[in-house]
């Protein structure tokens, strides 16, 4: 709720839909809108946190990919595939862009990787790539 000149009010935000005049019902609507965005960020805040508890302590990706005889992967582990996994293994649908490899994972072993679940609420997963015998 902001105060505003009158012709500004009636020439572009009225006539845009972008406001509306503070009434005893706008104003009811406003702060019942309110709560219930309010609910819906703590509800999705619950689960994110409970999912991060979830995938630290029972989660292990295991990944096979081809490498060779030193260890060294003839592709590299993308944040995308680490998403497909995780679709496929938890029906959880994480996008790409929100998972965070510190270097590209280009060796056999264990890695850690950050899935950011909401905001300030960062799960670390391990992922264990091994070597596809041929």
């Amino acid at each position: 709720m902001v105060t505003v000149s009158d012709g500004y009010a009636r020439n572009y935000l009225l006539r845009n839909n972008l406001a509306s005049y503070l009434t005893d019902g706008a104003e009811k609507q406003y702060k019942e809108t309110q709560v219930a965005i309010k609910k819906k960020v703590d509800n999705q805040e619950t689960v994110a946190k409970n999912l991060k508890e979830t995938l630290e302590k029972n989660y292990t990706m295991v990944l096979m990919e081809k490498a060779g005889k030193e260890g060294r992967l003839f592709g590299a582990v993308t944040s995308e595939i680490i998403a497909e996994r995780l679709l496929k293994d938890q029906k959880l649908e994480v996008d790409k862009r929100k998972i965070h490899i510190e270097e590209p994972i280009k060796t056999v072993g264990t890695h850690k990787v950050i899935l950011k679940l909401f905001h300030g609420i960062n799960a670390e997963i391990k992922i264990e790539v091994h070597r596809i015998e041929e």
